[in-house]
């Protein structure tokens, strides 16, 4: 919007009888949360380089030197593995993908080989943690939907496919109806929990490399190779979990609901992405003035 593009956090505050008193919020720029990310995964390949080149020279050294040498390379290889344990942990405390579990420590190490395996296990654990940054970049951590970032980039996908003429995908918009209401009448807190439960249903629906969360209450769905009955039935199984969700389960006070809009590419019309966006992002609008239509402008059951 007229401000950027930017991610808000919430916190409560709490007074000393343990009462929620008020909500402290911050906003700050997605890029630079994408310049933060950047730094950490160039800090994670750079410290598995630096494994890497400690470990061949490890390996020439034992090569090189005797018996009495080992106990020296022992110690260096615990420092290696202390540094690589720091790493992990905190790269779990910024993210909540990684499961990783504390290993043993070093058993006494007798010759060359058990060193090398050793190292060839330390490796392995840095590719993993370097997967785990590069997943978290795209992923968002309160729906576990693909990201803006994610989103941005398969868009340049469409875009070169659709030069090459070879495009075949449609676009899938929704916006969660109410949420201004939901979070003014019900707090923030309700309405991320309402954000949180429409977008897993949506994941159901779509799948979770198909769903992105390109705003507030903003998702779209990119599939490809699809068709107007495939999209007619996702809505059916969307609408229908939704159902679920507000007279079966009967979770929230209002009906829990999104509108939405789809566009199938059209090689004769469409000369970029944003044109096939646009038209489901119209489609989308409409649904939604429809449905406040219905409802005189309110969610309430």
């Amino acid at each position: 919007d007229e401000w950027g593009r930017f991610y808000s956090a919430f916190a409560p505050v709490f007074n000393s009888s343990h009462e929620v008193v008020g909500l402290v919020g911050v906003d700050y720029e997605a890029e630079w949360f994408a310049q933060q990310t950047s730094k950490l995964i160039i800090i994670v390949a750079a410290v598995s380089f630096t494994s890497l080149i400690l470990g061949i020279v490890i390996i020439i050294f034992i090569s090189n030197q005797n018996r009495r040498k080992l106990t020296n390379l022992y110690s260096q290889l615990v420092l290696l593995k202390n540094n690589v344990k720091t790493l992990t942990h905190e790269i779990k405390r910024d993210s909540v993908l990684t499961e990783y579990e504390e290993d043993n420590e070093l058993k006494s190490i007798n010759n060359i080989g058990e060193i090398g395996d050793e190292i060839i296990v330390l490796q392995g654990e840095l590719e993993k943690q370097i997967e785990i940054v590069r997943a978290q970049a795209y992923i968002d951590a309160l729906t576990k939907a693909k990201n803006k970032l994610a989103y941005i980039e398969r868009t340049k996908v469409f875009d070169k496919q659709i030069l090459e003429g070879t495009a075949n995908f449609l676009v899938v918009v929704f916006d969660l109806n109410g949420l201004k209401y939901i979070n003014d009448n019900y707090g923030h807190e309700c309405g991320d929990q309402a954000i949180v439960d429409v977008a897993g249903n949506l994941i159901e629906v779509f799948g979770e490399n198909n769903l992105y969360r390109t705003g507030g209450d903003e998702f779209i769905a990119l599939l490809e190779n699809s068709d107007e009955k495939e999209v007619q039935r996702c809505f059916w199984r969307f609408d229908k979990l939704m159902y679920e969700i507000n007279v079966f389960a009967n979770k929230y006070e209002f009906t829990l609901g999104a509108s939405k809009g789809f566009a199938i590419y059209n090689h004769d019309v469409d000369v970029q992405y944003k044109d096939v966006f646009k038209r489901a992002d119209q489609e989308m609008y409409k649904d939604k003035a429809d449905f406040y239509k219905k409802h005189n402008g309110e969610i309430k059951k």
